[in-house]
C-alpha cells in the first residue's frame, strides 16, 4: 500500500543535526588579554570529607546560540527497493524553521497545512515559507530553513543554521520524489535540552 511503501522509503533515509563548535575570537583589547593570561588564585585544600565526597564538576553556561550542520542522507536505491525503484529518485529542497513551542508546522495526526500539502505534493517550498515567515512575524520562530535539494538518490546532503536558546526546535522536510505525496522529515525536534546544547541529533 501507500502508506506501507511511505514508511519502507523513511526507514532508509534520515536527518541529523550536527552541532558545529566555534573558534574563540582573538583577544583585540590588550587590557582584556592580559586580565585573561593572570594566574587564577589557588584553592584552599579541601577537608577529609570534601576529598572522599568529590563534587560533580558544574557545566559551563551554555551560550546563547549555536550553530548546527543538517545532514540528509538517503540510501533509497533499487537495491533497497528493487520493486518499481524510479530512474529518477530524488527528494526535494530541504525546508522548515526553527521555533519555540507554540509553532507546529506539521505533527503526525495532525490535518496538513497548504504548505505541507504543496512541499509533499509538488516539491514546492511556497507556501510553507509564507507560513514559517508568519510564525516569525507573530513571535513563534526565528528563522527559514532553506537547504539544498538531494538530486539524485541514494546520496547527503548538508547546510548549516544558527539556532538560539529561545527558538531551540527545529523542523524541516523534503518531498520523497516522484511520489504521490510522501515526505519525510523532522517536526520540533529540540536541540537544547537540560540547559546545554545537544552535540549530534539522529
Amino acid at each position: 500500500s501507500r502508506s506501507e511503501v511511505s514508511k519502507s522509503v523513511e526507514t532508509v533515509s534520515g536527518l541529523e543535526f550536527t552541532r558545529i563548535a566555534r573558534t574563540p575570537a582573538p583577544c583585540n583589547a590588550l587590557a582584556a588579554c592580559t586580565e585573561a593570561m593572570q594566574p587564577q588564585p589557588i584553592a584552599p585544600t579541601p577537608t577529609a570529607q570534601q576529598a572522599t565526597e568529590p563534587a560533580p564538576p558544574a557545566l559551563p553556561p551554555a551560550p546563547e546560540t549555536a550553530r548546527y550542520e543538517a545532514r540528509f542522507e538517503s540510501v533509497w536505491s533499487a537495491e533497497t527497493h528493487p520493486t518499481d525503484f524510479p530512474d529518477d529518485a530524488h527528494y526535494s529542497r530541504l525546508i522548515g524553521g526553527t521555533h519555540d513551542s507554540r509553532a507546529v508546522f506539521w505533527r503526525e495526526g495532525l490535518n496538513a497545512t497548504d504548505g505541507i500539502q504543496r512541499m509533499a505534493e509538488r516539491g514546492r517550498t511556497t507556501p510553507l515559507d509564507e507560513e514559517v515567515n508568519a510564525a516569525i512575524a507573530s513571535g513563534r520562530a526565528q528563522h527559514l530553513l532553506l537547504g539544498p535539494a538531494l538530486e539524485r538518490s541514494p546520496g547527503n546532503i548538508a547546510f548549516e543554521f544558527d539556532i538560539t536558546r529561545t527558538f531551540p526546535l527545529v523542523t524541516l522536510v523534503t518531498m520523497v520524489a516522484p511520489s504521490p505525496d510522501w515526505f519525510v522529515g523532522v517536526s520540533g525536534v529540540s536541540l537544547f535540552t537540560d540547559g546545554q546544547w545537544r552535540e549530534v541529533v539522529h
